[in-house]
């Protein structure tokens, strides 16, 4: 009968192959638990990656949203020597009232956006578009006085300045917001 020697004793044929059975299967349960570890790893390395893309997109959308907000006030503001203020300034009630119910409405429609960059945005971002906001509301409250009171010329004056203030914080929020997303500014700008 062969026999192995091990340590002070001799060890059988038989022991020598429960050995190399219990050895082997020490070996593959090792294997198992690190193929195990390895997948728990990866799976959570995924889960992170999905959810830092979930999160980035939600940025994007909202960043994408409140800049619609913004340009629907823009496009009323870029008429608003001519039009807008024709309208608010005119004697028919109805038309000032109707300009004036279209600055409401997207002032309400750019608060909703600046409360959802308020949840999703980095501080940086978000005081950008609180400057917006800000102007959107001065905007507001300057047309406002006009709507009630059109001869006023200092709320024209303070209007067409928050018009100005308003572009320049936009442009803020954007470069601010492709900063945060990690996109690379336009052509041309630095």
């Amino acid at each position: 009968m062969y026999m192995l020697w091990i340590g002070t004793g001799l060890v059988s044929g038989y022991a020598r192959y429960v050995l190399t059975l219990l050895a082997t299967a020490l070996a593959g349960s090792v294997g198992i638990i690190v193929g195990f570890v390895v997948s728990l790893l990866r799976d959570r390395i995924e889960r992170k990656h999905k959810e830092r893309t979930r999160w980035h997109d939600v940025r994007r959308e909202s960043y994408v949203a409140f800049l619609h907000a913004a340009d629907a006030v823009w496009k009323e503001g870029q008429t608003m020597p001519y039009e807008w203020k024709a309208r608010l300034d005119s004697s028919d009630p109805d038309s000032r009232s109707e300009a004036w119910a279209e600055l409401v409405r997207y002032r309400g429609e750019l608060a909703a956006c600046y409360r959802e960059i308020q949840l999703v945005g980095s501080p940086v971002v978000v005081e950008a578009a609180r400057d917006v906001n800000r102007c959107v509301n001065t905007i507001a409250s300057a047309v406002g006085v006009s709507v009630n009171a059109p001869e006023s010329a200092d709320a024209h004056q303070r209007a067409e300045q928050a018009w100005t203030d308003a572009v320049i914080a936009t442009e803020k929020f954007k470069d601010e917001a492709r900063a945060e997303l990690g996109i690379a500014p336009p052509s041309g700008r630095a």
